[in-house]
């Protein structure tokens, strides 16, 4: 406590957050640009990617096409995923965050027409490599 204290210039306090749920269950997370873009058109909300904290933000044709891969397994650059299952989300998306300074509606739209879910968790088969621009496999 002492050294945050001192490193952020006012006392501060690290406790436990034991009351607050937390949906970060997934060792890697993505998002497909279409259904970013159908969130923004269809929900008015404002769906910029650093809302949704993903790992990965992919370029997709259609809207929530990433929900279909689930039990697949996607290749990109020398890394395999194992996509798994749908990702609920939680308030953070409706609040600021680093780089977008405005707050929105975003997970009570989810709630009405998604179940609060946007973006796919995923588990790594095999590590390695990927770099911006790599071709995504879907296999």
């Amino acid at each position: 406590d002492a050294e945050l204290s001192r490193a952020f210039g006012d006392p501060v306090r690290v406790l436990a957050e034991v009351d607050v749920p937390y949906f970060d269950d997934g060792p890697v997370s993505l998002v497909g640009t279409a259904s970013l873009e159908w969130c923004r058109r269809e929900l008015g909300v404002d769906a910029d990617p650093r809302r949704t904290r993903t790992n990965l933000v992919l370029e997709t044709s259609q809207p929530f096409e990433e929900e279909t891969w689930a039990g697949r397994s996607l290749r990109l650059g020398s890394v395999e995923l194992s996509v798994d299952r749908r990702l609920a989300r939680c308030r953070m998306v409706d609040l600021a965050q680093d780089g977008v300074a405005t707050t929105t509606p975003m997970l009570k739209a989810l709630g009405a027409s998604r179940d609060v879910c946007l973006a796919m968790l995923t588990d790594v088969s095999a590590p390695g490599h990927l770099k911006v621009g790599d071709l995504v496999t879907v296999r």
